[in-house]
């Protein structure tokens, strides 16, 4: 009981001075929202006190009392005292605590435990009041800004309203500003108009009164010009003045002057008049230019006089009769000038008379368009000159159908062409024999006179197309004109000139086939070897035809047969000339026989008998035959791709050239592969056995040598001059039989053999220091040998022997490594090379095998 009674005054003297600490601070602040803010949150010292005193009363009883209650009265106060108070969260207020928390307190700890939780609630106030205190001065600073601001206010007012002022006077006046321009606008079209209307009318007064002149002196020019301006005035004018006169005329018909009726019936509007006086003139100038045309025709007249009549057609409106009157005149001129030539084609013994006419028809035709082009596109405008070139080009397709007609007759052309299909036909059945009626001679000069008509009309066509272009401009044209140039194109493709060519073209195509493949099987046929020479005629005379036909086709000008003689020729060269070969090839190929050395030293002519010698020499002829045709294919192919890409401009007309002109390449190429193949089965026939013999000796030959035998061998070589000899006495009787390029691969052929062979006996033999060292010279004797026989180089066959015998002169097996860094590129692998330091008989085993490539 004693010890309680500290603690109580201790509590009391704390809550007094929380209370005044809190009054103090309540006090210090004027706000009343802060006073009514802290109000909630503070107890005073009675309260406190109170509490206090009620909450220790209980505790402060006498221990009878307190042990009376028994057991479970104790109980309940231990778990009271034992329930502890909630902390509150730093910087966050709790809750004050409810009467039922303050009437549950049982002892000192638990008053302590809530007298921490008010203070720290109490700092927290007091942090916000600071804050909200602290603002004061800024809130207040606002307010001050906003009471200056409210005078402005009331000053931008009244300026928005003097602006809003300003801008509604303007536009009113800006509307009253576009009201008047517009009304001096109208004011200024109807001026305009009247004046138009004064000129109009006195335009039509001097038309009257100029287009009667001109007619009464015969100036047809101005006439045409007065009747141009009475056209182009205003219709409206033309239909007011009309209507003005019918008025004048009722007018006196209803009164029943009959002298004012009269007059007006005498004198007619000058609308009427000018539609008298166009008539007249239109009439006029239709008989002057057919005068002039029918002066022109006898002889007697001059082309000015039609190309003074022809320019006034415009004037008068009158465009298509012009051009229709014209287009009449110059085609009769072309018949005119083409009559005396058909009567001179029956006469005309040189072969040519055909295409000599229609040669006269292409330039009267293009004389024609160049001497009035300027005319139609200055007085007619640009666009109107196609329609002179449809009706020239009827009158073309005309004359053109007869001087063909005339061709095919006087030739016989269509019987020829059905005689070519037919024995074409039986060749294709190897029916065909050589007493066939038709001689390709005959179908040769046919064929050059056809290349020339396709060249003519080409040319024809490419010059009608380029002036039917010229001056295309977005102008108004008449809906005919504008049809006849853009359908242009499609007519000329469709003219009976195309159509008739395009006849003649295909049956060219089919007889330049016969003649090319007659031609060419001829030349087969009638293959001979001259002595002396290294080819036979039947390669020249082969490609001498080829090389003609497609010459005459690129001369033709029609890409259609350019594309089609490529086609037939490179077929020709493959199917043809390539078979032959091959064949013959086939049949001759040449054997071993025992006296080879004399048969090749013996020179045997081409033509003798069967022997060993002419069969070698004759597949010698067939070889060279079949290079000289592979590189005159190439050759070929480059000739044609240079002039028909450059004839031909056009870029679907090259996609087919060079499609057509790679299988050419690739015919050449085929011809390529097939000369290695002979020139491969030749050596292995005819030389290998031989060469084979020859090297056998260099296995019997040491390279385990001392000093004596190193220099013996210098005196007596036992293995290359032996084999030298042998090859010379194999090969060089070839030298004067085979072309160069022949020669060289046969020499390559014959190295890259040797190599191999000798490659594979050095694995089987073994050597020394100076046996390396024999080696090396016999090696570079032999690479010395065969570099001097062919042009081409032949070192790069016996790298892989260097490179062996670099191996093997080695003084160690350690220098391997460092030999192996030196070289960037090696022909042997590294299990080679160990191989190779094996041979050494002065190198251990377990060194080499040491050796790490």
């Amino acid at each position: 009981m004693p010890s309680a009674l500290p603690s109580q005054s201790q509590s009391q003297s704390q809550s007094q001075y929380r209370s005044s600490h809190f009054a103090t601070s309540s006090s210090s602040s004027s706000s009343p929202a802060a006073a009514s803010a802290l109000r909630p949150h503070t107890l005073s010292p009675s309260s406190s006190s109170s509490s206090s005193s009620s909450s220790s009363a209980p505790k402060l009883a006498s221990p009878s009392t307190s042990s009376s209650t028994g057991s479970s009265t104790g109980a309940a106060a231990a778990a009271a005292a034992a329930a502890p108070i909630a902390p509150v969260a730093a910087g966050l207020p709790s809750p004050s605590p409810s009467l039922q928390q303050v009437q549950s307190i049982t002892n000192l700890a638990q008053v302590h435990a809530l007298i921490a939780t008010l203070e720290a609630e109490g700092v927290v106030i007091e942090q916000d009041l600071d804050a909200l205190l602290g603002q004061r001065d800024r809130i207040e600073a606002k307010l001050e800004t906003l009471q200056f601001l409210a005078p402005k206010l009331q000053v931008l007012e009244n300026d928005a309203k003097q602006l809003h002022g300003t801008i509604s006077f303007t536009c009113r006046l800006a509307e009253n500003v576009s009201g008047k321009v517009r009304e001096l606008d109208g004011a200024q079209s109807n001026v305009r108009l009247c004046i138009k209307r004064v000129e109009d009318i006195l335009d039509l007064k001097n038309c009257v009164e100029g287009v009667q002149s001109a007619l009464a002196r015969g100036d047809f020019e101005s006439a045409a010009k007065h009747i141009h301006s009475y056209q182009s005035i205003d219709p409206a004018l033309l239909s007011a003045a009309e209507s003005t006169t019918s008025a004048t005329s009722a007018v006196a018909a209803a009164l029943g002057d009959d002298g004012a009726l009269d007059s007006h019936r005498e004198h007619r509007s000058p609308v009427q008049a000018l539609q008298e006086a166009e008539r007249v003139v239109r009439v006029t100038i239709a008989e002057k230019f057919a005068a002039a045309a029918s002066a022109v025709a006898s002889g007697r007249g001059s082309t000015d006089e039609i190309t003074r009549f022809f320019v006034l057609f415009p004037l008068i409106n009158l465009h298509e009769d012009g051009l229709e009157k014209l287009s009449a005149f110059v085609c009769g001129q072309v018949v005119q000038l083409l009559d005396g030539k058909f009567r001179e084609l029956s006469r005309n013994e040189n072969g040519k008379s055909e295409l000599l006419v229609l040669g006269k028809l292409f330039t009267a035709v293009a004389k024609t368009v160049d001497q009035y082009q300027p005319i139609i596109e200055e007085h007619y405008g640009f666009g109107y000159l196609s329609v002179l070139l449809r009706r020239l080009q009827f009158e073309c397709d005309r004359q053109a159908q007869k001087i063909l007609n005339v061709f095919m007759t006087e030739r016989d052309f269509r019987k020829k062409v059905r005689e070519v299909q037919a024995q074409m036909t039986r060749v294709q059945k190897a029916s065909a024999t050589t007493n066939d009626a038709i001689d390709p001679r005959d179908v040769d000069i046919q064929l050059v006179e056809i290349a020339l008509f396709s060249s003519h009309t080409q040319s024809y066509n490419k010059y009608m197309r380029k002036h039917a272009e010229v001056g295309h401009t977005n102008g108004p044209l008449l809906p005919s004109i504008a049809s006849a140039r853009l359908n242009f194109e499609r007519f000329m493709d469709a003219c009976e000139l195309n159509k008739l060519m395009h006849e003649l073209v295909g049956n060219y195509i089919v007889m330049e086939e016969f003649y090319m493949k007659h031609s060419v099987l001829k030349a087969i046929t009638m293959d001979k070897h001259e002595p002396g020479t290294l080819t036979s005629s039947g390669v020249d005379d082969v490609f001498y035809v080829l090389k003609k036909c497609t010459r005459r086709a690129l001369s033709s000008g029609n890409v259609n047969i350019v594309c089609a003689m490529i086609n037939h020729a490179n077929t020709i060269i493959d199917s043809d000339l390539k078979a032959d070969l091959q064949a013959k090839l086939r049949a001759n190929v040449p054997s071993v026989s025992s006296d080879l050395k004399e048969m090749f030293q013996s020179r045997l002519t081409f033509d003798v008998g069967s022997t060993a010698a002419a069969l070698r020499a004759t597949y010698m002829v067939l070889l060279n035959n079949t290079e000289v045709s592979s590189e005159y294919t190439v050759k070929l192919m480059k000739g044609l791709e240079q002039e028909s890409l450059s004839l031909f401009t056009l870029e679907s007309e090259q996609k087919k050239l060079e499609s057509l002109l790679s299988d050419m390449a690739s015919t050449g190429n085929s011809l390529r592969h097939l000369l290695q193949s002979a020139m491969e089965q030749f050596f292995f026939a005819s030389l290998l056995p031989r060469i084979k013999t020859a090297l056998d000796a260099l296995s019997s030959v040491s390279y385990v040598i001392d000093d004596q035998a190193f220099a013996d061998n210098d005196v007596s070589d036992p293995f290359v001059v032996p084999f030298v000899n042998e090859l010379q006495a194999l090969i060089m009787p070839l030298r004067s039989m085979m072309t160069d390029s022949n020669y060289d691969s046969l020499v390559g052929i014959v190295a890259q053999y040797v190599t191999a062979q000798m490659e594979a006996r050095i694995f089987d033999m073994s050597f020394n220091a100076l046996g390396g060292i024999q080696l090396d010279k016999d090696l570079r004797a032999l690479t010395g040998y065969f570099s001097g026989m062919t042009q081409k180089t032949v070192r790069d066959r016996f790298t892989r022997l260097h490179q062996i015998c670099s191996l093997l002169l080695l003084e160690r097996v350690q220098d391997a490594v460092d030999h192996w860094n030196s070289q960037l590129s090696w022909r042997l692998t590294p299990s080679e090379v160990l191989k190779v330091l094996g041979l050494r008989v002065d190198f251990k085993k377990e060194e080499v095998q040491r050796v790490r490539l």
